[in-house]
């Protein structure tokens, strides 16, 4: 089934609003405060009004038609109220209840029922053990976001933790890194990252897609979706669970086995995906892809200021199995008119202090040979200094014609 549901739908309730601090009420508040109007219904059956609005005591008093069910309930009772669920004929629901897998076999047995609902009933379920998703296009979230990471931006995430994908919405606007859609996966008792990666393939806001993963639910599926998916957009992945230590921390936080992680790597390369390390690097390296286009090729030349920096970046590249491009005649000949004759026009390209780094870029990026350029910068201090006294700037020393 479709997913859309979940990121436009026409009718929410949710089911476990109240105005106690407490869980539930974040979620309240945040469906309350996007102005929802008709489209939002309340679920309270012990509060007749939460916050000033008309509660039901249950999803089928409600005298509307319902897209999607966002759960904040205790895990002992969501079972039967995703029956009810499905009965009012709702197509989506986000779990953001806890226990279940996570926390051993009774919780284990809690979630195979939402699962046997999913299936029997064609009910679609994000989570349990989640925060949800936003969708930034039209500003739906299920969860607590701070209003300047609702700003629409190209970078789509998936993420297994729900608290991971309200950390990045959190720390995202500071880095000037903006999103598209975040989905927080939870326990994956239905909808999962293969499912998710494939709609955000196809979604036209979505320029990238980050994944936080603690496991892989079904490996075969997961290459399958992937592989399609980087035809069109580059995929990052930041898989938690490298050591022993690591993997006995993502069973307890999401129910996940989350398997060698030898494994994981071999598949992520098979596949065209980029392996993140750190928070950071995924980011990092999702704001430099949404705001390049991808290479042609794998063909790289360097132009740098600093010829220390230059030759470090030249060792990462080959790490990462990048080659140097051969700089043609032409581009040769076109930088060495305008060089100093102590300039060595070569690739990697030190420009040094020359003011050639913007001509020196500009011309790399002409040459047929090469396929991306990196362009690094810097000027020390006391010559920043001098061209501040001088009432001059930056662009004296890279070069701005």
């Amino acid at each position: 089934m479709d997913l859309e549901c979940f990121f436009e739908p026409e009718g929410v309730a949710l089911i476990g609003a109240t105005e106690k601090f407490g869980f539930g009420y974040g979620q309240t508040k945040t469906l309350i405060d996007q102005d929802l109007g008709e489209r939002l219904f309340l679920v309270s059956p012990s509060q007749p009004m939460v916050f000033g609005r008309k509660t039901y005591p249950d999803i089928s008093d409600i005298p509307a038609s319902v897209d999607l069910a966002v759960l904040v309930v205790p895990a002992r009772v969501a079972p039967q109220v995703l029956r009810e669920c499905a009965t009012k004929g709702v197509k989506g629901a986000v779990v953001q209840s806890a226990g279940f897998a996570e926390i051993g076999p009774e919780g284990r047995k809690l979630q195979n029922e939402l699962t046997l609902t999913a299936r029997k009933t064609g009910l679609r379920i994000i989570g349990p053990n989640c925060l949800g998703l936003a969708n930034t296009a039209n500003g739906f979230t299920t969860t607590e976001s701070p209003q300047e990471s609702m700003r629409p931006g190209p970078i789509g995430v998936i993420a297994q933790s729900g608290v991971f994908g309200n950390i990045m919405m959190d720390w995202g606007p500071d880095e000037g890194v903006y999103f598209s859609k975040v989905i927080t996966l939870g326990n994956r008792c239905d909808v999962d990252e293969s499912e998710l990666i494939d709609y955000l393939a196809r979604d036209e806001q979505t320029r990238v897609i980050a994944l936080y993963l603690e496991s892989i639910r079904d490996g075969s599926r997961f290459m399958s979706a992937v592989r399609e998916a980087v035809k069109a957009k580059p995929i990052i992945i930041l898989k938690s669970g490298r050591t022993p230590e690591g993997r006995a921390a993502t069973l307890s936080h999401t129910g996940s086995l989350s398997g060698q992680d030898a494994i994981y790597s071999g598949a992520f390369a098979q596949s065209g995906v980029l392996r993140a390390s750190a928070i950071p690097e995924l980011f990092d390296t999702a704001k430099a892809l949404a705001r390049a286009p991808l290479p042609k090729g794998p063909r790289m030349a360097v132009a740098t200021t600093s010829g220390s920096l230059g030759a470090i970046t030249v060792d990462a590249l080959r790490d990462v199995g990048l080659p140097l491009a051969e700089l043609s005649e032409e581009t040769i000949q076109a930088v060495r008119r305008q060089a100093p004759p102590w300039m060595n026009v070569r690739n990697p390209l030190d420009v040094g202090p020359s003011g050639l780094l913007v001509n020196g870029v500009r011309e790399l990026m002409k040459d047929p040979g090469v396929d991306g350029v990196i362009a690094i910068f810097v000027i020390p201090w006391t010559i920043v200094k001098e061209l501040e006294a001088i009432g001059s700037g930056p662009e004296q020393f890279l070069g701005d014609s």
